[in-house]
């Protein structure tokens, strides 16, 4: 990981991180994803540069080098709108992070007018279509939250899952992007259909609820249809024969990415929806799977101490529980210790 820190100046000028910011891949979030995590300036200094390019439409267009050196010189000539509420000192006892204001971010977008920054990017005038402002919401791991967008859809996301949607939704279609876990409970618009991007994989609905889980690391992409009907399509040609399999309530769609199948069947409601009511269920778990969906719950990192056995096949479950608890179920029925030190937890086989 590269332990190098940025200013909020040097991310938004960054080419790395203003191709996460606009177009997610697989490498830029990894990378940007774990950075930020590594401390909560980091976090802080991504929020602030996030909200910056969202103010400037950033997204319509990627800016020369020019540009950019030009927009912040013109910034930091108004010295009394763009001050620093506080700073941080890292261990190389750098200052960095300056906070900028609400009042900072409207003098932004008056320079951009002024001095004419997207002559050469705008659109022709004739093109009547709304512009779509993106809005990327990232749970870190250890925390849910519920979505409520534009449209009146309700969105429950899953720890380390990211989903980017549009303030407001074009006039013919409602279309967002999901990376993890999520559970949609869609409002129905027979104009405007619902469209779910995650893992090569578009789920189209008008009304329904379902589950998408599409963590980038898994094996598997699931669809699990609870009510209403879906229309799930691929992204690759050579990925599903039909153009669409249509899908039923209590039917699951799954791609396998390691062997590049798909098939559809029945699941279990009470397992695959378990997140959503605080319940972590344990089937035959190996130790891979046990310390991925810990570490996703509850926040905290986990390491081994010497050899540790990898087919634990641990089986149970837990509500709501504390993670001391749940670590000291699991030890009593495997041959695992764990021990909890700040934010890590150490597993040491017995």
């Amino acid at each position: 990981m590269n332990d190098q820190d940025y200013t909020v100046e040097e991310l938004i000028t960054n080419d790395s991180f203003l191709k996460w910011v606009r177009q997610p891949d697989e490498e830029t979030s990894r990378y940007w994803e774990a950075w930020q995590n590594q401390a909560p300036v980091r976090m802080e200094a991504v929020r602030q540069a996030r909200q910056l390019l969202t103010n400037l439409h950033f997204f319509n267009g990627t800016l020369s080098t020019a540009k950019k050196e030009a927009l912040w010189q013109n910034i930091q000539q108004q010295k009394p709108n763009f001050r620093p509420v506080h700073q941080v000192t890292t261990s190389k006892g750098r200052h960095w992070l300056p906070i900028v204001s609400g009042m900072a971010a409207v003098l932004v977008l008056l320079w951009m007018a002024r001095i004419n920054f997207f002559t050469s990017d705008t659109p022709d005038k004739t093109d009547s279509k709304p512009e779509l402002v993106l809005i990327e919401k990232y749970n870190p791991k250890g925390q849910k939250t519920t979505l409520r967008l534009s449209d009146g859809s309700v969105i429950k996301l899953n720890a380390d899952s990211k989903l980017v949607y549009p303030k407001h939704f074009a006039h013919d279609k409602r279309e967002v992007t999901l990376e993890g876990e999520a559970f949609f409970e869609i409002s129905k618009d027979a104009q405007r259909p619902f469209i779910v991007k995650a893992g090569k994989l578009k789920t189209r609905v008008l009304g329904t609820s379902f589950n998408i889980y599409a963590y980038p690391e898994a094996a598997e992409v699931n669809i699990a249809l609870v009510s209403g009907k879906v229309e799930v399509q691929s992204e690759e040609v050579s990925l599903i024969k039909e153009d669409k399999v249509t899908m039923a309530p209590g039917e699951m769609f799954t791609y396998n990415r390691f062997h590049n199948k798909v098939e559809k069947r029945a699941f279990d409601p009470k397992e695959v929806l378990a997140w959503r009511e605080g319940l972590i269920i344990f089937k035959k778990a190996n130790l891979t799977e046990i310390t991925w969906k810990l570490e996703r719950w509850y926040g905290l990192e986990f390491k081994k101490i010497g050899p540790v056995a990898e087919n634990q096949n641990y089986t149970g479950q837990f509500h709501h529980e504390a993670l001391e608890n749940v670590l000291k179920g699991i030890s009593y029925s495997t041959d695992l210790q764990f021990e909890i030190q700040n934010n890590n937890v150490y597993i040491r086989q017995k």
